[in-house]
């Protein structure tokens, strides 16, 4: 199961918070062209059809299926690069 650290939990409740957003707003990873392609972060509406959800205490990240497995024993983490750009980062789990 993907565990989610605490930097990574306060990028995803951020942009769940922020006053624009839609009610189930949240962060989404996928892989947009299928299972080698690359994982794509991106800040959504809501969930797509057959995404898992993962919530926690307020924030919620959307996981395709199609990256669930590829995160399944992972730990998400996230940084904030030159220009306050934030980079999440998949680990194996410890």
């Amino acid at each position: 199961m993907l565990t989610i650290t605490p930097r990574a939990l306060d990028i995803i409740q951020r942009v769940t918070a922020h006053p624009t957003t839609m009610p189930m707003a949240g962060v989404r990873i996928a892989a947009d062209e299928g299972l080698d392609a690359p994982l794509q972060v991106r800040a959504v509406s809501g969930p797509q059809p057959g995404d898992h959800t993962l919530e926690r205490q307020g924030g919620r990240l959307y996981v395709g299926p199609d990256a669930a497995q590829r995160l399944e024993d992972g730990e998400l983490d996230a940084e904030t690069c030159a220009g306050h750009r934030v980079q999440f980062i998949v680990r194996a789990a410890s």
